[in-house]
């Protein structure tokens, strides 16, 4: 822009003065920065997502980096979405995010969230054998899943009922003697 000034009392003109200036560009933001899900569990993709914000209308060419435990992941720069296959219990994922237009940045802005534990599972529950009679053991069997590496079966509440009453001698047991059955 340049604005010209010509002064004049109304009888006679002056000499014509100039200032200009040149439209700058106007640093971008990002806002609104956050990690889904806020509290993820192993076996759960983290994904990013914030709002860019250029007065200029300029495209989003922001710097977007990972890290792991206070370390750079390289190889999610640039991505939204930290696949699950990444996370494990305990670790602390942190998004760091430059907003730029290619011209200019704006301020780094954050956001973290820590994997926390997955329940565990179990699968294949039967009782052995199938048909039972008076003079047999009943045997339960159980597969124990978690998918938390390392983590073990620690603390399974097992619980008998005989007639649709709980059996509190039978707590903690996978078998229930020949003798504590009856026709």
């Amino acid at each position: 822009w340049r604005i010209d000034v010509t002064p004049s009392d109304g009888a006679s003109s002056g000499a014509l003065v100039f200032s200009s200036v040149t439209i700058g560009n106007t640093v971008p933001t990002a806002t609104g920065l956050t990690i889904t899900p806020a509290s993820p569990l192993t076996g759960d993709d983290l994904t990013a997502g914030y709002t860019f914000n250029d007065a200029d209308g300029d495209s989003d060419l922001s710097t977007i980096q990972w890290f792991k435990n206070g370390v750079l992941v390289p190889a999610l720069n640039g991505l939204f979405i930290v696949p699950a296959a990444n996370t494990v219990k305990g670790d602390l994922w942190r998004i760091d995010v430059t907003p730029s237009d290619g011209a200019s940045s704006g301020a780094l802005v954050s956001a973290s969230v820590t994997i926390g534990n997955t329940a565990p599972s179990i699968s294949g529950l039967a009782i052995s054998p199938a048909s039972p009679v008076t003079a047999d053991d009943l045997t339960a069997s159980y597969t124990f899943n978690d998918v938390d590496a390392g983590d073990l079966e620690s603390g399974s509440v097992i619980q008998w009922y005989k007639n649709g009453v709980l059996q509190p001698a039978l707590n903690g047991l996978l078998i229930v003697p020949a003798a504590d059955t009856a026709k």
